[in-house]
């Protein structure tokens, strides 16, 4: 579905705009107008309409018509959605039966539903007095951080209640997301929603969902999806209040998805350096474009939005121990020159070790190395490795099949100056890009990409061992702690859960 404008006032219904998809379209003679609506109630057109005085229009749609409702008897005000004719009934019962089992204070609650006698269906929901997500940030363009983050953890608690009930959004956008009165998120509309055992019988094949805030494997496959695929969604949404703008924008909906699948995300302290590091990380942690490299679920992304402080933590026990070990180290390592070295088992014989020193002097079997598109091997690691391979041979062989795409890694012998080192190959990581002569600096996804294509290399040549720098730090402008933060997480999830033929990844800090 897509976004949509269209005149409503200024208290809206707690359905929103891009609930009813193309707010505004001229609906059929029998979308009639509240006061008829109310009359053909009371004359028993509908029984269940009967117990409802509608009092306004909120706002109207190609798929329904939402009323500022109060019941009759109990005098509270509520939202009425009647959906128009000729729609198919079976997505609006869906979506109250869906709502109607998620007990949260951050999710629109269904209180009733019924059949009218042409086929219509009524929900009755909560009355919202606010306004959508969207509308805010028309209004405002960046939202500040501290108004952000406690949106994003209230509709992360929303949706961790409807992933718990088993229970997928797949829409979840700044329209989807109601600010009340009070100030609090609450995310609506329901209406593309499964329950996750039931996507891989029902979904069919079309475009479900909105291109702007889509996870990739939700455009190439609806079956795939699981909360995961909201948490891109949501991480999606919140990149555009943060940074005044979607991740990706094109001219078409295809060019929009190509882009989330293919194209490297602009870390959102270039766009907004006011933003701490930490809700930048989770944020673009969101939006991995791996399903993999997100979150696990939604109670751990809440679980992170609750803390003060950057940490790396994983549902994975095993993982959370090692991390455990990495942490109570990591502060004296990063200050104390003199530790030189400190290994992390991950069980099995897999060994992260973490050292400093120069990464062409390790013993493994390949060398990752860190460049722009252009593999220009001027400075850094990327110079280090080509002087030690032998400057010409290496540039040589790694030029003929530039441009290389950020986030991707290619792959060329080592030469016969490494090979007597032990060193088979270099994989070749692209940190770097360049747009329109704009540079694009490294996010923690193009530093998972990256070690996802390392994997995928060694695996192929059934190599045993490499080291990696420390991706995208110098030029690329990343963070050396953080760069390592996400270097070791990515490491021993692939090491303890991964089906790889890697005993050893060597993390090297130059000295």
């Amino acid at each position: 579905m897509s976004e949509s404008s269209g005149p409503m006032p200024i208290k809206l219904s707690a359905v929103s705009e891009g609930a009813l998809e193309t707010v505004g379209s001229t609906l059929s003679d029998s979308a009639i107008s509240p006061r008829a609506e109310t009359a053909r109630s009371v004359s028993g057109y509908d029984a269940f309409l009967d117990r409802y005085e509608i009092l306004s229009e909120a706002g109207r749609g190609a798929m329904g018509v939402v009323y500022k409702a109060r019941h009759r008897l109990l005098g509270n005000q509520c939202a009425l959605k009647i959906s128009t004719p000729g729609s198919a009934p079976e997505r609006y019962i869906r979506e109250a039966r869906v709502m109607a089992q998620i007990d949260s204070p951050f999710v629109v609650t269904v209180r009733e539903c019924g059949m009218m006698h042409d086929n219509r269906v009524a929900m009755v929901m909560d009355w919202i007095d606010g306004e959508d997500l969207g509308k805010t940030l028309l209004r405002e363009g960046i939202i500040e951080e501290a108004r952000a983050r406690r949106w994003m953890l209230e509709a992360a608690r929303g949706l961790a209640t409807a992933s718990n009930q088993g229970i997928v959004h797949r829409d979840v956008k700044p329209s989807n997301i109601m600010i009340d009165d009070c100030g609090r998120a609450r995310v609506a509309d329901f209406g593309l929603a499964r329950d996750m055992e039931d996507i891989g019988a029902s979904v069919s094949s079309g475009l479900l969902g909105t291109p702007l805030y889509m996870a990739p494997e939700q455009a190439e496959n609806p079956r795939t999806v699981d909360p995961r695929s909201d948490i891109y969604s949501l991480g999606a949404t919140f990149y555009h209040v943060l940074t005044g703008q979607p991740p990706f924008v094109g001219s078409s909906a295809f060019a929009v998805l190509f882009k989330h699948k293919m194209e490297p995300l602009i870390s959102i302290k270039k766009l907004n350096p006011k933003v701490s590091s930490h809700l930048a990380e989770i944020v673009e942690r969101c939006l991995a474009k791996s399903m993999n490299e997100r979150f696990g679920g939604f109670d751990e992304l809440v679980k992170v939005l609750e803390q003060s402080q950057p940490i790396q933590t994983d549902a994975d026990p095993v993982v959370a121990r090692i991390l455990e070990d990495y942490c109570a180290w990591r502060e004296r390592f990063l200050s104390d020159t003199s530790v030189r070295e400190f290994v992390l088992d991950c069980g099995s014989g897999r060994l992260i070790k973490i050292r400093r020193g120069d990464i062409c002097s390790v013993g493994v079997e390949a060398l990752v190395s860190s460049d722009d598109e252009l593999l220009t091997m001027t400075a850094g690691v990327s110079y280090a490795i080509k002087q030690a391979a032998g400057a010409n041979w290496l540039e040589e062989m790694a030029r003929q099949f530039t441009p290389v795409l950020v986030g991707r890694v290619l792959v060329t012998p080592a030469g016969p100056k490494l090979a007597t080192k032990g060193v088979r190959f270099v994989f070749h990581g692209v940190t770097i890009a360049f747009r329109d002569g704009v540079r694009i600096l490294p996010s923690r996804n193009i530093i998972a990409e990256i070690l996802e294509g390392v994997f995928h290399h060694a695996d192929t040549f059934g190599l045993s061992s490499f080291a990696v720098p420390l991706l995208g730090t110098g030029n690329g402008g990343f963070s050396p702690d953080e760069c390592l933060d996400i270097t070791v997480h990515y490491l021993a999830k692939s090491l303890v859960r991964g089906l790889t033929t890697v005993r050893e990844a060597h993390v090297v800090v130059y000295a």
